[in-house]
């Protein structure tokens, strides 16, 4: 796994320079201190001052000599997109999903940078009845979190892709939850680095009988039912009951989410088992175990919903981004860094 990254590194370098890959893996054994061995060497093109990139960019923009040409934000905006030539009659929706995957959005404003059924599971509906869009993206980028919220987003992907093409578009992580999520789409594209997999479960019980020892506080529950505690008992530890309904449990949740992959992926249970146990895995490795359909990005993946839904890849589309993160107004009066996601239709083109 760690050698994937540092590979990336020298072959990019290499790829993108006049350096020998040999002195690329050289340099970071070297120890070099002084920029001018970098630009001597060819690491850099220049070593320059703020003002004297200023003065260079004020005569490559052609712009007045005590200033450099700018274009404000709100005039570039304006542009039309059809002065390059960029409309495509037909759309592709990306939906994107980033961050920890919780049960419910907490907080006034809700959890800002999370992924919550509340907030994808309509959406995912509303394009499934949209008879505009063609196909769907799926842009996931998340290290997992809650496991039932997970699983209700999948099947909600899954019943998505039954009526049009669904491609999911791995970011820089697409863990557990965030794998849960996008082995329900059609295909999947990886970037050669993405974090990838982790078909696994993590869980856990507090036991603060300690901690609570020590600031003198005392703890009692009142309930009814053998494992009526069983969560609840932060005071004390599992009993051997407790402990193996536990592991139970979590054996339960594995084997769940393991063959809900292996079903998604058209793998056998054995198989998937073999790369399943909480393993990682970068993009260009998932890909050779079956778990990825492609390495690539956003490009890769409009590719793929073209040609499931029958469009000529030499046609242009329109992209649609189906929702954005804006910050609650009740986050802002409370003083909070709260967000909640709203639909929108921003169209970019491709």
């Amino acid at each position: 796994m760690f050698a994937d990254p540092v590979s990336a590194f020298f072959y990019q370098v290499f790829r993108h320079s006049v350096i020998a890959l040999q002195d690329v893996a050289a340099l970071l054994d070297r120890g070099v201190y002084d920029n001018e061995v970098f630009a001597s060497e060819g690491w850099v093109d220049g070593l320059k001052y703020e003002d004297q990139i200023t003065d260079d960019l004020k005569k490559r923009t052609g712009g007045k000599d005590d200033e450099v040409a700018k274009v404000g934000l709100s005039k570039y905006s304006r542009v039309s997109r059809s002065a390059f030539g960029l409309n495509g009659k037909k759309r592709i929706a990306v939906l994107r999903a980033g961050g920890a995957i919780l049960g419910k959005a907490g907080g006034i404003g809700g959890a800002s940078g999370s992924i919550t059924p509340d907030a994808i599971i309509p959406k995912l509906r509303a394009l499934a009845k949209d008879k505009k869009v063609a196909g769907v993206v799926l842009r996931v980028d998340s290290p997992g979190g809650d496991a039932l919220a997970s699983d209700l987003m999948w099947r909600e992907i899954r019943k998505l892709a039954e009526k049009k093409p669904v491609v999911a578009c791995m970011g820089d992580v697409a863990a557990s939850g965030g794998y849960y999520m996008s082995m329900a789409a059609q295909a999947i594209v990886a970037q050669p680095l993405t974090i990838t997999g982790s078909i696994g479960v993590v869980t856990g019980k507090f036991n603060l009988a300690e901690l609570y020892d020590r600031v003198g506080y005392s703890k009692t529950l009142l309930s009814r039912g053998k494992f009526a505690e069983f969560l609840a008992a932060d005071n004390r530890s599992f009993n051997d009951d407790e402990a193996a309904l536990f592991e139970e449990s979590a054996k339960f949740a594995y084997k769940s989410f393991r063959d809900k992959a292996a079903e998604s992926r058209g793998l056998p249970v054995e198989e998937m088992q073999a790369v399943a146990q909480g393993r990682v895995w970068t993009g260009r490795r998932a890909l050779t175990r079956k778990l990825v359909d492609a390495v690539g990005g956003l490009h890769e993946a409009v590719a793929l919903v073209k040609q499931a839904a029958g469009i000529d890849q030499s046609e242009k589309v329109t992209l649609m981004e189906v929702s954005r993160t804006r910050t609650s107004p009740l986050a802002l009066i409370g003083g909070l860094s709260g967000s909640v996601a709203i639909a929108t239709h921003e169209k970019v083109f491709i």
